[in-house]
């Protein structure tokens, strides 16, 4: 069981780009998911009894992704700086209000009708 979780956790990468995260689990074979950083909805941290023994924490991600809408990363040295990288990053790539409604109709919310 440990082995097990060992190299769960020794295969597991994660790689923050300017637009992307990227995990890559596997050992005989691999599997990788990209992640738009603007699908990123919540990110939350937190510290178990045993990583906080040990330096560690756990990160995890919320989003609007269909295939894998959480991503936990246990086992996390300096999880505090990568959490505060990924917010950062994050709030970047999230569209503005402004933007989300860009070359849509404006509608005025005084005249519509909710009784039709």
């Amino acid at each position: 069981m440990i082995i097990k979780e060992w190299l769960k956790i020794s295969t597991t990468y994660f790689t923050l780009y300017d637009n992307s995260f990227v995990t890559q689990k596997g050992f005989f074979s691999i599997k990788r998911e990209n992640l738009e950083l603007s699908r990123i909805v919540d990110i939350s941290s937190s510290e178990s009894f045993i990583e906080r023994l040990f330096g560690l924490g756990t990160i995890t991600l919320r989003t609007i992704d269909k295939t894998d809408p959480i991503i936990v990363m246990s086992g996390l040295e300096n999880y505090k700086d990568l959490e505060a990288q990924l917010k950062e990053y994050a709030s970047k790539k999230r569209p503005t209000v402004i933007e989300a409604f860009k070359g849509t109709e404006a509608h005025n919310l005084d005249t519509i009708n909710v009784d039709d």
